[in-house]
């Protein structure tokens, strides 16, 4: 792996004890081409890792997922799916991920609809609005809490 001890190990060999690439290509076992272009990159330039961006395995479910969550929202607590509930659904479709990716999935759109206002996930529309002891909202079709 890249560190930057070994950048500045190949630099300060270069540059202050004058050794050649080839003499640095022998003593670090590294390609000469790296060296060359280690050696040519501006001063306090950084090697950085260009991780390839994939599609995660839960990507494909997503959408069926939050409508799920955002659906089961409005479900009772007691009719509500639970996560393993919901990856054995997934399962069923096709999903070859694992339990704890989807768990992780829940955990985040947990904190993100959180943060989003109730009427903009199709809350209630009573939510965010003061609790009125004993009325309830009108609009709900509930009536008296």
């Amino acid at each position: 792996m890249i560190t930057m001890g070994m950048y500045a190990k190949i630099r300060r060999m270069h540059l202050r004890e004058g050794l050649t690439i080839s003499e640095i290509q022998r003593r670090t076992s590294l390609s000469r081409n790296t060296i060359k272009k280690w050696l040519h990159e501006p001063e306090g330039g950084e090697p950085k890792y260009q991780r390839h961006s994939s599609p995660s395995k839960i990507a494909a479910h997503a959408t069926w997922l939050t409508r799920a969550l955002e659906l089961d929202l409005r479900r009772p607590k007691r009719d509500r799916r639970t996560a393993l509930r919901l990856f054995q659904e997934m399962q069923q479709a096709g999903f070859a991920g694992s339990y704890c990716r989807v768990c992780a999935f829940i955990r985040q759109w947990r904190v993100a609809s959180a943060a989003r206002p109730a009427a903009a996930s199709g809350g209630s529309p009573c939510a965010g609005r003061d609790r009125i002891a004993d009325t309830g909202c009108a609009d709900d079709g509930y009536g008296p809490l």
